[in-house]
């Protein structure tokens, strides 16, 4: 199962995250299979 960067971003955020939302979404797009850049 994949999660999206908002999901993981929402519940980073009730354990007290204080990051940003790009921070997560750019961990999760280097983290998924197939990304060839």
């Amino acid at each position: 199962m994949e999660y999206t960067a908002r999901w993981i971003y929402d519940r980073l955020k009730v354990m007290g995250f204080n990051g940003s939302y790009e921070i997560v979404k750019r961990k999760v797009r280097a983290s998924r299979p197939n990304n060839i850049k």
